[in-house]
């Protein structure tokens, strides 16, 4: 009997600490927007495109931004750099990713020869910030 309450205990144990550590990725799923950094790693690693992932940093001082709009898939995703103002760099790796800049939108060019416009890549911000949007 004693033997059957210590196996019932840690089954038990184990569960609680298997739905504690996916709680926080449940909330994640589906939260409407977050704000967080590099050092926040769960985050980071669950809302961040690769394309930021790579994305070189222009300044020591940046954040990320995820926003979920109502429908399907719509995601926006966003860089803050803050005390910058060249974004020569970024524009130059999106450029080696096939984005071609036109006007306030970049176009990244598909396989198919669809379109896929991204509205207002580069927005100036207040204080002296440059912010990157993509959308998914």
């Amino acid at each position: 009997m004693r033997k059957k309450n210590r196996i019932l205990c840690i089954v038990i144990l184990v569960c609680i600490c298997v739905v504690a550590y996916t709680i926080p990725y449940i909330k994640m799923e589906f939260v409407g927007s977050a704000h967080y950094t590099e050092q926040d790693r769960r985050e980071y690693k669950f809302y961040t495109p690769d394309i930021l992932k790579r994305m070189p940093r222009i300044s020591d001082h940046y954040d990320f931004d995820f926003s979920n709009i109502t429908g399907p898939a719509n995601q926006v995703n966003a860089i803050k750099f803050y005390g910058t103002d060249d974004t020569s760099i970024i524009n130059s790796y999106l450029a080696s990713l096939g984005y071609k800049k036109k006007g306030g939108d970049a176009t990244l060019k598909l396989p198919a020869g669809k379109d896929l416009t991204h509205k207002k890549l580069f927005t100036s911000a207040p204080l002296n910030q440059k912010k990157l949007s993509l959308f998914k």
